[in-house]
């Protein structure tokens, strides 16, 4: 196979060079001349430029070599076998040999001869190779290095550089290219003028010019050509070191000793076989011992017969076990292998998954699940592996994940040998306190316990069968037809507390879809099994009805028996019970819970369920950053792409109404107007949506979209029996947005039903939020109603709605004859509290909007007491916060931060204003008004 080896681009000053030792030669001088360079790059058709140059001055020239059938150049006829050819009578004569690194050992022989005695004949000798000069023949190294070293010139060749690359590119495809295109050619190509210009050529019979928006055709090109181009280099290397390229592929980060040994070269070639290697030009020199990119690797053992390539991954993993290198390193050997039911196979497979899951590396994960797959395993273990592989998926393949649960769900073999129907399980399971049989909790363990240890964990986090835990995990994800199908057919054919459980698991995932959730069977009103009575209490609250048995349900813990109370979809219906019933406390407790067993137990898809719950709580509480932290990690944990569209909604409308609340109005304006999740619009979390647009829209004054939104949003969940005003208060938005819109008489038929409905669930929070709106629209007695509410939602958990409560108050007394920002106190104080909090947050910007439209600036600490100026940013808006009469606790809450640093802020701040302690501070605070 002919190696594709065109004349670079300007080669200038290899060019310079050769022409002086050719006027040099023209005179009499000798001279030996080396051209090397990776192999593409053109050494050889330099060599023949070369030749054709002494030509064209008159000078004689002789090929020698296997190269004198590959050129233009006719072969030394007068020199005999065994004999060194001499030059003529008539003058100087060049002497050319091409690719001498792939001579046979006559023409070494004859080509150190005559560089041995160069120096007494007007000769030159100049000879072409790939790669370096340590890969040439040794009798032939030799003699280079004897009495010809004073007259000897090397001529190596580096990859193209950018103009180089520009030059070639013009010169392929008659057009300049223009520079991303250039930049991107080089870097896919390495340089190489062989792979660029096959690249160039594929592009160009494509029809395409050497543009930026041709790049993903020419990468395609570039693919191919290099492939073709390892493809040549691997065809003119001796055998041998043909073998050390492809087990440098396959086993490169053994280091070079193990690559000679796969190799079946002897120990004492490492030297060769390294300068060998790195002449090829397909190493990567930030990878060391010489090692490959995943692209040229790929194509090498691609160049490697089948049989041939398994028997090399098998012996690389062996000799890796062998001689005790890494579990990370042998898993990755391992990924290539077929099954070897070993035994070391699987705690080394177990140890790179460790490595992989403490990395965040998803895709290296699922591949070593899969490859722990297909060795021997027990079905209870197959099952556990396979939950595992899939719950990966969730991130990496979601349809695939999706069809694994779903196989997972109908295969009673790997189901484990559970008692159907009783709730029990098997001891040699799922009940020996392992969560995870052949998967333990790899970043719990060292490299010595790989395999051999088992995760310590409650009966509660492990009670659940397999087919529990892989439907859960299935809808966790949002439930695509063909999972839920799944479910019911697993549903049809179980029996007793495992009944129930999918039941319980088909409603939690489809809460507020309507009686058909679960193929038109309703939970029974008296619940059986904590999963069911948790669903059971997250239907109440939604519904808004009943919020002591709510409570109770929702604190439900699991009998003995009872082998659904670790599911993680009833929980968190659970938690969310919690919420809308006020215990937010509570809530985030179980959230927090929640959330670690999630991360330990590597469920992507359960993750982020989980922190677009604790985000919505924190956004309820006003701790905004805190929400933006969770809703971010629930991004990363699951990103939109791998969400079904039943899930989706939901952290979509958060991101919404997080970049809404802390200022960031473009991002949330652009997120609103994006196209909705594909799938069908029904649940809550569709609702959710629909009131992220319409709050958005009401803050970007389009009162019209936004009225209409939030009595979409209000359809949508009346007629999905989530009408509890504490889920979503749509009507009381809506009724701001009627009255805006001169429509008083709706705005207060809205308000009126939401109070009702607010003291029939009998939360503090909705019921003060209710009153707060009825008032803002009395006709008498507004202010004293406003402020008995703003008093209300004081004593509540929920600090964003009580911070907009106390700004419509501010907004409301701004308003009133001979009223001014001091008037207003002590909610004045309050709002600037929350402001220093979040100065960047639409709260902080309405309320700057007020003062502006007044007149009247609101309070500053810092323009009566210059002391102040000594403090921090941070200190400032600690020192403010206390003076406020707000606890330690309140400011961590408010400022994101421990009260440990609160002390530390505060201790500072009495040290820098020569104060004792917060009775003084409390003092200078209030002076801020005055």
């Amino acid at each position: 196979m002919r190696l594709a080896d065109p004349l670079p681009p300007r080669p200038a000053r290899a060019r310079a060079r050769l022409s002086a030792i050719l006027t040099c030669l023209a005179s009499g001088r000798p001279a030996v001349v080396t051209v090397g360079g990776p192999p593409g790059s053109g050494q050889h058709a330099l060599l023949r430029w070369a030749a054709a140059s002494a030509l064209h001055r008159g000078i004689p020239v002789r090929t020698l070599g296997p190269g004198a059938a590959s050129t233009t150049m006719p072969p030394d006829d007068t020199a005999e076998p065994g004999r060194m050819p001499t030059a003529t009578q008539d003058g100087p004569v060049l002497y050319v040999a091409e690719n001498v690194r792939a001579t046979d050992q006559d023409t070494a022989r004859r080509l150190a001869e005559l560089a041995e005695e160069v120096h007494a004949l007007p000769v030159a000798l100049m000879m072409s190779f790939d790669g370096s000069p340590a890969a040439l023949p040794p009798v032939l190294a030799t003699a280079l290095a004897g009495p010809a070293a004073p007259l000897r010139t090397d001529v190596v060749l580096p990859p193209l550089d950018a103009p180089a690359a520009a030059a070639l590119v013009e010169q392929v495809c008659g057009t300049p290219g223009d520079e991303p295109f250039v930049t991107a050619a080089t870097r896919l190509t390495r340089g190489n003028p062989a792979v660029l210009e096959e690249a160039l050529r594929r592009l160009v019979q494509g029809g395409r010019a050497p543009h930026a928006t041709a790049l993903p055709e020419f990468t395609a090109a570039a693919e191919a050509a290099l492939a073709d181009h390892v493809a040549r280099v691997l065809d003119r290397l001796p055998a041998g070191h043909a073998a050390a390229l492809r087990a440098l592929a396959a086993a490169g980060a053994l280091g070079l000793p193990a690559v000679c040994r796969l190799a079946g070269l002897p120990a004492d070639d490492e030297t060769a076989v390294r300068a060998v290697l790195e002449g090829t030009g397909l190493t990567t020199p930030a990878l060391q011992p010489p090692g490959l990119d995943a692209a040229v690797r790929t194509h090498v053992l691609a160049c490697t017969p089948a049989a041939e390539r398994t028997a090399l991954h098998v012996r690389a993993a062996e000799l890796a076990h062998t001689t005790g290198a890494g579990a990370e390193t042998v898993a990755a050997l391992l990924l290539d292998t077929p099954p070897l039911a070993h035994p070391w196979v699987l705690p080394a497979l177990r140890g790179g998954l460790a490595a992989a899951r403490r990395a965040g590396d998803h895709p290296r994960t699922a591949a070593l699940l899969a490859r722990m797959l297909a060795e021997p395993l027990p079905p209870a273990e197959h099952g556990e592996v396979t939950l595992h592989l899939a719950a990966v998926e969730a991130v990496t393949a979601p349809t695939a994940g999706d069809r694994r649960l779903a196989r997972l769900l109908h295969d009673t073999d790997t189901h484990g040998t559970g008692t159907q129907g009783t709730g029990t399980q098997d001891a040699g399971t799922h009940g020996t306190g392992t969560h995870e049989t052949g998967t333990q909790d790899a970043d719990t363990q060292d490299a010595g316990t790989q395999g051999t240890g088992t995760e310590e964990t409650s009966a509660e986090e492990t009670g659940a069968p397999l087919p529990l835990r892989a439907a859960d995990l299935a809808l966790a994800r949002g439930g695509t037809d063909l999972v839920r199908e799944a479910v019911a057919d697993a549903r049809a054919t179980a029996r007793g507390a495992r009944r129930d459980g999918l039941l319980a698991l088909l409603w939690a995932e489809a809460a507020g879809d309507g009686d058909d959730a679960a193929g038109g069977e309703p939970l029974p009103p008296q619940p059986r099994g904590a999963a069911q009575a948790a669903v059971r209490a997250w239907h109440l609250a939604a519904d808004g009805t009943d919020r002591a048995t709510a409570l109770r349900l929702a604190r439900t813990r699991p009998a003995p028996a009872d082998d659904t109370g670790a599911l993680l979809l009833p929980r968190l219906a659970a938690c969310r019970a919690l919420v809308l019933a006020d215990e937010l406390d509570e809530a985030e407790s179980a959230l927090d819970a929640l959330l670690a067993r999630t991360r330990r137990h590597h469920l992507p898809a359960g993750t982020a369920r989980v922190l677009a719950a604790r985000a919505e709580l924190h956004l309820r509480r006003g701790r905004l950053a805190d929400a933006e932290g969770d809703i971010a990690e629930c991004e990363r944990a699951l990103p939109p792409g791998s969400r079904h569209a039943g899930a989706a909604a939901h952290p979509m409308a958060l991101r919404i109404l997080v970049d809404l609340e802390n200022g960031h109005r473009s991002r949330a304006r652009a997120l609103a107007a994006a196209p909705a999740p594909p799938g069908p619009r029904t649940g809550t979390p569709w609702a959710y949506l629909l009131f992220a647009r319409a709050l958005e829209a009401a803050a970007d004054a389009r009162i019209p979209e936004a009225a209409e939104l939030f009595e979409e949003t209000g359809r949508h969940l009346v007629r999905r029996r989530a009408g509890n005003p504490a889920l979503l208060p749509w009507r009381s938005l809506a009724a701001r947005a009627h009255q805006t819109l001169g429509d008083p008489a709706r705005a207060r038929a809205l308000v009126t039903e939401e109070l009702q409905l607010a003291r029939k669930w009998g939360a503090p929070t909705a019921v003060a939020w209710a009153e707060l709106h009825t008032g803002r629209l009395a006709k008498t007695d507004r202010t004293a109603r406003m402020r008995q509410a703003v008093a209300a939602l004081r004593e509540s958990p929920a600090g964003l709605a009580h911070a907009w409560a106390l700004a419509d108050l501010a907004a409301l007394e701004l308003r009133g004859p001979g009223e001014d920002w001091h008037t207003t106190a002590p909610w004045a104080s309050e709002l600037s509290a929350l402001i220093t909090a979040h100065p960047c947050s639409r709260l902080a910007a309405t309320v700057r909007e007020l003062t502006e439209a007044q007149r009247t600036p609101a309070p500053r600490a810092t323009a009566r007491l210059r002391e102040w100026t000594s403090l921090t940013q941070a200190e400032l808006h600690t020192a403010t916060l206390a003076g406020r009469g707000h606890g330690n606790r309140h400011i961590a809450e408010l400022l994101a931060v421990s009260r440990r640093t609160v002390e530390l802020r505060l201790s500072s701040v009495y040290r820098k204003l020569g104060i004792t302690g917060r009775t003084e501070l409390c003092a200078l605070v209030r002076g801020m008004g005055e």
